[in-house]
């Protein structure tokens, strides 16, 4: 059985599974192509159904017990949408509770995109973690040698959705230098 993309209308639905529809993701991408790399603007065949419900997954599951605000509603099926998020670092502004803020919309379009492209690693199972065990460096004639416990990290790093989704976070979840 198919599942039934439900796309939240900021009315916190119990039965949401996406931040948002095709068209909106696409038009998005379109302007995040040059920062994405991309020489070509994303189409319609960039996104589908699956990979924004599995992008929605991923900003919930990555980034939910870190953002600021509190859940607009107990029984709301994702993230947002959130009262009390600041709209700016100086926590002047907020976003509306009913409201899914722009960077959260962006970041779901990356992520939408990126399972599209490769779904099988926008979140992969993990066998072990990448855990440095030992680290050599020589300059002259250059020697570099590093040995995890585990293997390498098989996550990927998606910076362009982490700088987005790093506006939403609370600013307690970081680790701040005085």
């Amino acid at each position: 059985m198919a599942v039934s993309m439900v796309v939240e209308d900021g009315t916190g639905l119990s039965t949401a599974n996406s931040y948002q529809t095709e068209a909106n993701a696409v038009t998005r991408l379109e302007e995040l192509q040059y920062l994405m790399g991309l020489s070509s603007a994303p189409t319609d065949s960039d996104i589908s159904d699956a990979s924004l419900i599995a992008g929605a997954h991923y900003l919930d599951a990555v980034y939910g017990r870190r953002l600021a605000g509190i859940r607009a509603n107990s029984d709301q099926a994702l993230e947002f949408p959130r009262s009390s998020v600041p709209k700016d670092a100086e926590k002047e502004y907020y976003y509306d509770s009913d409201e899914l803020p722009e960077p959260l919309l962006k970041a779901h379009a990356l992520a939408a995109y990126y399972a599209e492209q490769d779904s099988a690693n926008i979140l992969p199972n993990q066998s072990g973690p990448g855990t440095i065990k030992r680290k050599s460096v020589k300059v002259g004639p250059i020697t570099k040698d590093v040995e995890y416990i585990g293997g390498l990290s098989q996550y990927k790093k998606y910076t362009l959705i982490d700088s987005f989704m790093g506006q939403l976070l609370d600013s307690a979840s970081f680790a701040k230098r005085v």
